[in-house]
């Protein structure tokens, strides 16, 4: 063979190569934008079913969602907030109904939100609400246990998704196929419910009234819940700096202890660390201007009001919101 055909051979050699690595790369573009378009299908979908998965619990992507399909609750007058403790030991709802000065209302509350958490999504709502005069914070020592700050989601990202005016890659961003799949498992049936502990059917300040049937109670929560005494003491300087704030607002605020049942005075090392955190929080809350309320003391609630140690059903709920009523 000669060299100027051994040239052209290797030549022709090269251009095939090249063709061949062309089409694999068409065929792959092809793929990923096939990929792609589906996974904006899919989260499309999710997100029209289910809570986008912007943090790390279900109840507050749900409640995020909430106040997207809400949002007519930034013009509240009254903000409530904390934890589950503040999700369903409060009938809101009544507020509502019976006190039209201080209404709307709205229940900003999620599972497992400490103080500091709280705070965050206290300031991200504020930020957004200009007609808010009251806020109630609603807290117990499991509530007080960790002391660490930190952002629970990107507050400009989550303001254009609750304000409809989220970019086309959000929900892509916040699609998580392993929580799709587990909210397509529980979040329609938890949102239809409030028969359950972990019952999500917001009432329309979002807030929960559990009413869970007594063949449906756990015998371990009912015992144990919240006999842990630890707390952490960043978290009063948490709540020191939540009153602050609130104060250099003008805002009126209410720190409410809600109860727990009886049963749990007969644990000597949980009930003396109760009585010290109540004092604790009671001193940060009125050396910066707000009211004090200990429900727990006030009310001596029986276990017919209760579903577990600390957590309340609807008739419960009740009894706190009548209590708190006239401090509005």
């Amino acid at each position: 063979m000669g060299l100027q055909e051994l040239i052209i051979k290797r030549s022709c050699t090269r251009h095939g190569q090249r063709r061949h690595y062309r089409r694999l790369a068409v065929i792959f573009t092809i793929l990923l934008c096939q990929f792609m378009i589906a996974v904006i299908i899919a989260a499309s979908l999710h997100d029209d079913r289910y809570p986008p998965t912007i943090t790390n619990s279900i109840s507050l992507d749900a409640k995020i969602k909430f106040l997207r399909n809400n949002k007519q609750l930034f013009g509240s007058r009254t903000v409530v907030a904390g934890s589950s403790l503040s999700l369903n030991n409060l009938d809101v709802a009544y507020l509502n109904r019976t006190l039209p000065w201080a209404a709307p209302c709205v229940n900003l509350s999620a599972w497992g939100m400490q103080i500091e958490s709280t705070d965050f999504f206290l300031d991200f709502f504020l930020a957004h609400a200009s007609h808010v005069q009251n806020v109630v914070l609603i807290g117990q020592m499991v509530d007080f246990r960790s002391g660490q700050s930190g952002s629970l989601f990107d507050r400009k990202e989550v303001w254009s998704y609750i304000s409809g005016r989220e970019d086309l890659l959000f929900r892509v961003r916040h699609f998580n196929l392993f929580k799709s799949l587990k909210n397509c498992q529980s979040f329609h049936r938890l949102s239809d419910t409030n028969k359950r502990y972990e019952g999500l059917m917001f009432d329309e300040t979002g807030s929960v009234m559990l009413d869970i049937p007594v063949s449906m109670l756990d015998g371990k929560r009912w015992n144990t819940y919240g006999l842990e005494t630890e707390t952490n003491e960043e978290a009063y300087w948490g709540l020191e700096a939540i009153c602050v704030k609130l104060r250099s607002r003008n805002l009126h605020y209410i720190f409410l202890v809600p109860p727990v049942r009886q049963a749990f005075r007969s644990h000597v090392a949980s009930f003396h660390a109760l009585e010290d955190f109540k004092e604790h929080v009671r001193r940060i809350v009125i050396r910066n201007g707000g009211i004090y309320v200990d429900a727990d003391s006030q009310l001596h609630l029986k276990d017919d009001c209760f579903v577990d140690m600390m957590h309340l059903n609807r008739n419960g709920a009740r009894k706190v919101a009548e209590l708190l009523a006239p401090l509005l």
